[in-house]
């Protein structure tokens, strides 16, 4: 193996994602680079969601873009203009064509990989280089990345950063001196591209910390002058995140993100050492527990088996994959700050790629080793070398699935295309939030009209009635259970700012009042709409094992059951 090699097999094993095209959040981008909707972009950036300022927010509550559970002060902004000119190169070269965008990004994270096996080659020998190279290539981390449109922002990132710490490694062991200049700017490059940058400067730190005999914290100032420069910059920009339940701002909520520490590395390790995925939990809190055994047990096994190696091991060997370890741990920090994932392990996963093949291959080649010790590295073998690459290849299928999947319910939706951009359409409740959410923009994909107004009053997993009150209000409960209790609806609210009794929320052309709480969030709403329910303004919809359909609202002081439907339930 070397690293041409590398990033061919990983770019080969991305070759079923060319027929992938848009999906989820991909459409909002080819809606914003096309011009549909007006939309103010400081700098061309497609990643700052919802700004730091409350005319912009209400501006999306009024029209949809935003549910009605939102925080008053939810902030979601981020600092990625690479990535969204990136994106806009690609809108003017190959406009809709998007296996064109996709075969562009699959030439990116070709080169990624071969640039961090690169480094793996310059700083490890021989079979060890070879076989970490393999298990870098074929990781997981790498098929959301090199084959999700809206996520190409992690190589924009990780690139340029990774192209810096083999800049900065030759500056340090060539005394070669453009090194250093070269370093800084392609830092600089990263960090344009997005915070995963981040991850890769831990390996600079690390590197300068524990892997040389000639520490120099003096080599390590320009780097941390362009990290200290780019958080200042985020500061001033008013970037970042505030109010989610999914992102946390480690510098905002010390507290909070330092809580949820624990419980995500002992995930992200069961992930990245077992092959467990990492986004389970988060989409069902059953696999929480498990996820956490398995994290454990398998960091007990590779710490016990690692001891084992390390006494094995010259003090050079010893200082490399040291700062490798300590660079993999450090990357996982800008991970932590959101729900985890697969995806993002890719920073990480350039540093434990290379302990795992230092544990297989000192089992493997050291004379007398205990059979035990052989034995206990197997899995390990199984799992970079089997798992992983299966997994990345399931990863690609279950976003195809999850495309086709959302494009027929779009197209079979009953919504009628001669008035979605003139009335206000209602989604009662919705099965997930690919329905409630990103339906109106596959929509618009399918047949060019894009919907002004769309509310969904609840995505939660239960049962629903709705009871009419009057001409313009309508009371919601959800049957034995409440709000914000998925991923998707804690995205726009945090358990830093629940709802309570009481409360009345401004979301445009309907207000919700809340009548009743439980645990975490509300039980029973009603809406107040500003036209007549039944006038010719509202389309009403519900999700049923036949799709999104059109329903009539019960008569006054009458009731409506919507049941729950599981998305995957099949049509009667």
């Amino acid at each position: 193996m070397n690293p041409w090699r590398a990033g061919l097999l990983a770019m080969v094993l991305l070759l079923p994602s060319l027929g992938l095209g848009a999906l989820l959040d991909d459409h909002q981008i080819l809606i914003l680079l096309g011009g549909v909707v007006d939309a103010d972009l400081p700098g061309g950036n497609l990643f700052a969601f919802i700004p730091d300022d409350p005319v912009a927010r209400q501006g999306l509550l009024d029209h949809g873009g935003l549910p009605w559970w939102t925080a008053e002060s939810l902030k979601m902004a981020f600092f990625r203009p690479l990535a969204s000119w990136h994106l806009a190169l690609d809108h003017a070269l190959f406009g809709r064509t998007l296996w064109a965008w996709h075969a562009h990004q699959i030439l990116w994270l070709g080169a990624l990989v071969t640039i961090g096996a690169t480094i793996q080659r310059r700083v490890l020998p021989g079979s060890l280089a070879g076989l970490a190279m393999l298990i870098w290539a074929v990781d997981v981390s790498h098929a959301m990345p090199g084959g999700w449109i809206a996520n190409r922002n992690a190589l924009n990132a990780i690139l340029p950063a990774l192209l810096g710490l083999l800049f900065h490694l030759r500056w340090r062991e060539e005394d070669w001196k453009p090194g250093l200049p070269l370093s800084l700017v392609a830092y600089t490059i990263g960090l344009m591209g997005g915070e995963a940058a981040l991850g890769i400067l831990a390996y600079v730190a690390a590197y300068e910390l524990v892997g040389t005999r000639h520490r120099s914290l003096k080599a390590l100032l320009p780097a941390t002058l362009v990290v200290l420069a780019y958080l200042g910059l985020y500061k001033a920009m008013s970037l970042g995140t505030h109010a989610s339940g999914i992102y946390i701002d480690p510098i905002a909520s010390p507290l909070r993100w330092l809580s949820e520490v624990p419980r995500k590395l002992l995930i992200f390790a069961a992930a990245d050492l077992a092959g467990f995925p990492a986004v389970l939990s988060s989409l069902n809190p059953q696999f929480l527990t498990p996820q956490l055994v398995v994290g454990l047990g398998v960091l007990v096994h590779v710490s016990l088996l690692g001891h084992w190696v390390w006494k094995q091991m010259e003090p050079d060997r010893r200082r490399t994959l040291g700062w490798l370890g300590l660079g993999a741990l450090g990357a996982l920090l800008p991970s932590l700050s959101t729900f985890p994932s697969d995806r993002l392990l890719q920073a990480s996963s350039l540093g434990t790629s290379a302990l795992v093949a230092a544990i297989l291959v000192t089992a493997r080649d050291t004379v007398g080793a205990p059979r035990l010790a052989k034995w206990a590295a197997l899995p390990l073998a199984g799992v970079a070398l089997v798992v992983m690459p299966l997994a990345g290849l399931a990863t690609q299928g279950t976003l195809l699935t999850i495309g086709r999947w959302a494009d027929e319910v779009a197209q079979e939706a009953e919504l009628d295309n001669e008035t979605l951009a003139t009335t206000h359409q209602v989604v009662l409740a919705a099965s997930t939030h690919e329905v409630g959410f990103y339906l109106p923009f596959i929509r618009w994909k399918q047949t060019g009209v894009l919907a002004d107004s769309w509310r969904v009053l609840s995505v939660a997993p239960h049962d629903h009635r709705f009871t009419r009150t009057g001409p313009q209000t309508l009371e919601m409960e959800v049957v034995d259970g409440t709000l914000l209790t998925g991923l998707f609806e804690a995205m726009f609210r945090g358990p830093d700012h629940p709802l309570v009794v009481g409360d009345v929320l401004d979301a445009g052309p309907l207000t919700a009042e809340i009548l009743a709480v439980g645990e975490p969030g509300p039980s029973r709403v009603r809406f107040q709409f500003e036209g007549e329910l039944d006038g010719p303004d509202y389309r009403w919809l519900m999700w049923t094992p036949e799709g999104l359909v059109r329903v009539d609202l019960p008569a006054l002081g009458e009731t409506l059951v919507v049941p729950y439907h599981h998305p995957a339930e099949p049509k009667p």
